[in-house]
C-alpha cells in the first residue's frame, strides 16, 4: 500500500467529513506505518576500565561523552562492583562477576555521572556499552 496515497485519501475524507468509520480505520492503518526516525547524535560506544576501592567517577569533563541516555555494565571480574548514577550513594548491592545489568532512566541524556567502586583491597574490570 502506498502510505502517502493512503494519507491523502484519509485527509480528503476528513475534510469532506465523510464516512467516519472509514476515517477511524484509516488512522489505525496509518499508525502501523509510523516509523521512528533515529535521533541526531544518537550513537553507542563501548568502554572498559579497571575499578578499585577508590570511587571511579565518569563525567563529561573527563571526556566520557556525557550525557548518556542509557548504558549497561558487564562485570568481567574478578571482584564484585558497585555503581551509582548521577550522584554517589553507597550502594548495598553489587554486580556479581560475570553478570551484566542495564540502566535506562527513560530520559534521553538523563545520565550525567556514573560512579563505580569495589570492596576494599579489590580490583575488577568492567565493560560498559553506552548509548549517547
Amino acid at each position: 500500500m502506498n502510505v502517502q496515497r493512503h494519507a491523502v485519501d484519509l485527509a480528503s475524507s476528513i475534510i469532506a467529513n465523510q464516512n467516519i468509520p472509514a476515517v477511524s480505520k484509516g488512522l489505525e492503518e496509518l499508525r502501523e506505518y509510523q516509523v521512528e526516525k533515529p535521533k541526531k547524535d544518537c550513537f553507542s560506544f563501548d568502554m572498559a576500565l579497571d575499578v578499585t576501592e577508590q570511587i571511579t567517577e565518569l563525567y563529561d569533563e573527563a571526556n566520557h561523552k556525557m550525557p548518556w541516555s542509557s548504558f549497561s555494565i558487564a562485570n568481567e571480574g574478578p571482584a564484585p562492583v558497585y555503581y551509582s548514577v548521577n550522584y554517589w550513594s553507597d550502594p548495598q548491592t553489587a554486580i556479581p562477576v560475570g553478570q551484566s545489568i542495564p540502566f535506562d532512566p527513560k530520559s534521553r541524556g538523563g545520565i550525567h555521572k556514573v560512579f563505580l567502586k569495589c570492596d576494599a583491597g579489590l580490583t575488577t574490570r568492567v565493560a560498559l556499552n553506552i548509548i549517547k
